[in-house]
């Protein structure tokens, strides 16, 4: 064969068209009923029973009987174009050559016509979960058919409803392809904010799906829609959630987030003050213990769930209050939203209130209470496991910064890694790294073992955050990853930061503001424990001025943990010093 590649490649695909037109003619010659069986056989990929071909075969259910279908099996099976497998248990197409020539031997309007019949033979079929593929298919089928013979509002709903279910299965991408769809099928039927309700649920269930997926300019985009075309201010809650979340995402500026957020609830009638008073926290703390009957929190595990769209508000203006610290204001978040459920029940983000508020008093050391409060979003969460994502965040929340304190790091440590896979496959990909962040510290906190297979799962961390852009994540794991190097191999600086991972020097003069900040705390962290176990003093005494300058308290238990308890080791070794009082005092 003295041809070039592109001589190959076209010689080739003449002899892919000439098998094809070969196969078309042959299939063309069988009876209508093996001709029909085909056709089926190429539209619905899986391997299926004598019943459900049945089913599939003719909308009227009397022409095909099994034994007929039986006998059309064999007839094809014989003629090669069907065989049967053993590991899909049913006979298949013998190659995609068939397929492709069976969807072409009927003309295009008969065509429509039995794709038509066959999807709505799927949708009746569709009436468990275990069939729930072929409400898939026939959306799919009908969304391929261009045809006047099909509502398209009827079609824009099919997609909704099937996104619903892709979103039930975690499959984001599904969803969002679905969604998509039907905003475009509602644009090109003219129905778009005619029909108002339907439009509203599917722009609502758009912004949903885009924001998972990290596609914020699509997000945006159908918030602003929302904004625009919405009644009322309950039909822009949504909206303006999302908006929200997506500013968030994007500066990190949680003060200011916050002081928005509160603004947007304040249009809802809640009259949140941005700088609450302690005569205000007294007044709304009596009110708390009124709508509990002066029970303790656990009381609010016999609630029913429901469906409530302003806790999801309340919940992200809460944890913007906790990062910035501004911790009377995330209380009378909570307690507003506790009253809230006590009288219309708990939202399935609810648990991630309880969650928050929880690692706020266990931040100000009020472990009881904390506990109390975590034990509670815990036993909440059990009631919303089909909504993954809650479920998970009020776990993370609450396994990271309460249940942590009085159980060992390594017993939490794996609930950890499994929030980490729950967040991951819903799109939250926040949540999903500061699982990951917090099962690293509870790694090293538990004394768990270290080595290269650490390295290499933080290396993989690190990859997760360039891709999604995470840079704050990326460093803090690149920290990590240089930390447990320098445990493990000989050095000669083991105490410096400027191994391949990370190189302190550098990385700091990239950064500026709060990532800077606490970039410079946790590498000091990291320096000092190194210092105190190769028993280098002069970079005990470095890092220590620098850590004196921190609160002593963290989201993070294991993180706080670990910088607190080598404070303490290094200001204890350095008390013999001369002038030696503020180390003496810090131990």
């Amino acid at each position: 064969w003295d041809v070039t590649g592109l001589e190959l490649e076209n010689y080739l695909s003449n002899q892919m068209d000439i098998y094809l037109e070969v196969t078309k003619s042959k299939i063309k010659d069988f009876p209508a009923g093996v001709q029909r069986l085909l056709i089926v056989m190429a539209v619905v990929p899986n391997a299926l029973d004598v019943s459900m071909l049945k089913a599939l075969m003719d909308k009227k259910l009397d022409t095909f009987q099994e034994s007929t279908i039986l006998k059309l099996l064999k007839v094809a099976t014989n003629e090669g174009m069907l065989m049967f497998s053993a590991n899909e248990k049913g006979h298949v197409l013998s190659h995609d050559i068939v397929r492709q020539a069976s969807l072409q031997i009927e003309p295009k309007a008969d065509m429509e016509n039995l794709l038509i019949n066959i999807s709505d033979a799927l949708l009746i079929q569709a009436k468990s979960r275990e069939m729930e593929w072929c409400r898939f298919l026939a959306v799919d089928i009908l969304n391929s058919i261009a045809s006047n013979k099909i509502n398209r509002v009827d079609l824009v709903k099919l997609n909704l409803e099937v996104s619903k279910v892709a979103r039930r299965e975690v499959n984001l991408g599904k969803e969002n392809e679905m969604l998509q769809i039907a905003q475009t099928l509602l644009t090109v039927s003219g129905m778009c904010w005619i029909d108002y309700h339907l439009t509203l649920e599917v722009y609502n269930a758009l912004i949903l799906s885009c924001y998972s997926l990290g596609d914020f300019d699509r997000a945006n985009a159908a918030i602003d829609e929302v904004i625009k075309h919405g009644k009322s201010s309950e039909d822009k809650l949504a909206a303006y959630s999302y908006q929200l979340f997506c500013k968030c995402d994007h500066t990190r500026d949680y003060r200011t987030i916050t002081e928005e957020g509160v603004r947007i609830l304040n249009k809802y009638g809640y009259a949140v003050p941005l700088s609450p008073t302690k005569a205000y926290m007294i007044k709304e703390q009596a009110k708390l213990k009124i709508s509990l009957g002066s029970c303790s929190y656990s009381c609010l595990i016999n609630l029913q769930v429901t469906h409530e769209p302003i806790i999801l508000l309340f919940v992200h203006v809460m944890r913007c209050a906790l990062f910035s610290s501004q911790e009377r204001l995330l209380k009378i978040l909570a307690w507003k939203a506790i009253s809230f459920a006590a009288r219309k029940g708990v939202d399935k983000s609810f648990p991630v209130v309880l969650a928050t508020l929880g690692a706020s008093f266990a931040k100000e050391g009020k472990v009881k209470t904390a506990h109390v409060v975590g034990n509670t979003a815990l036993a909440l969460s059990e009631k919303i496991q089909d909504d993954k994502e809650m479920y998970a965040l009020a776990r993370m929340m609450t396994y990271s910064s309460i249940i942590s304190q009085l159980h060992s790091f390594r017993s939490v440590s794996h609930h950890l890694l499994q929030c980490h896979e729950d967040l991951k496959v819903t799109g939250n990909n926040e949540g999903a790294l500061g699982s990951m962040l917090n099962h690293f510290h509870a790694i090293f906190a538990g004394g768990l073992e270290l080595g290269p297979r650490l390295e290499s799962k933080l290396r993989v961390a690190e990859e997760i955050c360039q891709d999604k852009t995470s840079y704050s994540f990326m460093i803090t794991f690149q920290m990590l990853r240089q930390f447990a190097f320098n445990l493990r191999k000989s050095t000669e600086r083991p105490t410096e930061f400027e191994g391949g991972a990370f190189n302190i020097k550098e990385r700091l003069k990239e950064m500026s503001g709060e990532n800077h900040y606490m970039a410079l705390r946790d590498s000091s962290s990291y320096q000092l424990q190194l210092a105190f176990i190769f028993r280098d003093e002069n970079k005990m005494a470095a890092m220590l001025s620098i850590l004196s300058r921190y609160p002593l308290i963290d989201q993070s238990v294991a993180r706080l943990h670990n910088r607190l308890c080598f404070m303490g080791f290094a200001a204890i070794t350095l008390c013999r010093r001369k002038g030696s009082k503020n180390f003496h005092k810090m131990g």
